[in-house]
């Protein structure tokens, strides 16, 4: 079935156009790696993300969220979760700040061993979320939850980051008008929320000015919640 089905429809890499496979190992090693972000919005807040944006990992995010190449969910999700260990690392050296939680006690930002990861995608316009036939990163994390649980630790996903439908789409805004846009409409969800003082990683698909990072700490932060840094597959150079 699949020899007659890429007959029909030939299968392609994403990142280089090879045939064959939807993302071959050359293009897969462009996503190995851990940088620092470093923005003028994103000051005290952990940012980091994979690669640079462009090349195989621009082509790759591009297919994913607007050319229904879902499939990718999965080789950005292995990705994602194969960053973590070093990820862990760089926290432990450079601990994120203490996040008071809504039961009124300070909590630390570094989960204990017991404790569940909670995963929040960073949120889309809901005429995206149509339009792509679902929430993109929401995939990401889970395939990023999956991973986790085959390493023996626990993660969910929890979705809780909402932009109100007067939302603008960010490209075309410049710094300001980002910071403005989420400021007036990304908030948490009504139900659903991680436990106070629970330990939050934000994933994202690409990091460009940073807004988008600092807005989903600052709203997830105001509710308690320990965020120990914003994970993107990509960021602008």
């Amino acid at each position: 079935m699949r020899m007659l089905l890429d007959l029909l429809i030939p299968l392609f890499c994403a990142g280089c156009g090879a045939l064959g496979t939807s993302w071959c190992a050359r293009c897969a090693a462009t996503l190995v790696g851990l940088r620092a972000v470093e923005r003028t919005a994103t000051k005290g807040v952990p940012v980091f993300a994979l690669t640079a944006y462009g090349g195989p990992a621009r082509r790759a995010i591009i297919a994913y969220k607007e050319r229904g190449r879902r499939g990718l969910a999965e080789p950005l999700g292995q990705a994602m979760a194969a960053a973590l260990p070093a990820l862990a690392e760089r926290l432990r050296a450079d601990p994120p700040p203490v996040t008071r939680s809504r039961a009124g006690p300070p909590t630390p930002g570094v989960a204990r061993p017991s404790d569940p990861l909670w995963l929040v995608p960073a949120p889309s316009r809901r005429v995206a979320v149509r339009r792509r036939g679902g929430h993109h990163m929401v995939r990401v994390a889970e395939v990023v939850a999956g991973r986790l649980a085959l390493a023996g630790v626990s993660a969910r996903v929890a979705p809780v980051l909402r932009l109100r439908g007067r939302a603008q789409d960010s490209v075309g805004l410049n710094v300001h008008a980002r910071q403005r846009n989420l400021a007036e409409n990304l908030c948490l969800a009504a139900a659903g929320v991680p436990p106070a003082g629970a330990p939050v990683l934000v994933l994202d698909d690409v990091v460009t000015t940073g807004s988008t990072a600092a807005a989903c700490t600052r709203v997830l932060r105001r509710g308690g919640l320990s965020v120990l840094a914003v994970l993107a597959c990509a960021a602008t150079v």
